[in-house]
C-alpha cells in the first residue's frame, strides 16, 4: 500500500472519530430540530457556569419595575430603593467573573472533521492515480 493512501485512510479515521467523540460532549442538541439548525446551536462545553452575555441580555430586555403608588408618604423619608432584578443580575456577574461559562460552536469541530474526512479521501484517491502511473511506467 502506497504511502500517501495510508495518511488519507489515517485521516478519514482520525475525521471520523473526532467526530463522535467530540459529539458526545455537546450542548443544547435538540431532535425536532434539523441537521444545520442543531449544528448550528450545539457547542462544546470546556467549563460549566452561566453565560454572562445571555444573562446581560435578558437582564436588560426585563421592563423597569414601576413604583408602588402607596411607597412614597409625603412628610416621610423615602424608603430606601432595593437595588432592580437588572442590577441585581448585572452586580452578580460582575462579583463573580470565575463562575463564567466557558463552550466552543460546534460548528467549527464539524467543519474541520469534514475537511479531514475530504483530504483523507483526496489521498486515497491520488495513491491510486499515483500507483497506477508507476506501474505504466
Amino acid at each position: 500500500m502506497h504511502k500517501g493512501r495510508k495518511v488519507g485512510i489515517i485521516l478519514i479515521l482520525v475525521g471520523l472519530c473526532l467526530q463522535l467523540v467530540s459529539f458526545a460532549f455537546v450542548s443544547n442538541y435538540n431532535p425536532e430540530w434539523g441537521v444545520l439548525d442543531n449544528i448550528s446551536s450545539m457547542e462544546l462545553v470546556i467549563k460549566e457556569g452561566y453565560s454572562q452575555q445571555k444573562e446581560i441580555d435578558y437582564a436588560m430586555s426585563l421592563p423597569d419595575p414601576a413604583p408602588a403608588p402607596d411607597a412614597y408618604v409625603p412628610g416621610e423619608p423615602f424608603p430606601k430603593e432595593e437595588p432592580s432584578y437588572k442590577e441585581w443580575i448585572i452586580n452578580d456577574i460582575k462579583a463573580h467573573p470565575d463562575e463564567i461559562r466557558i463552550a466552543l460552536p460546534y460548528k467549527y469541530f464539524y467543519c474541520l472533521d469534514i475537511i479531514l474526512i475530504f483530504l483523507g479521501i483526496g489521498l486515497v484517491i491520488f495513491g491510486k492515480l499515483e500507483k497506477k502511473e508507476s506501474a505504466k511506467a
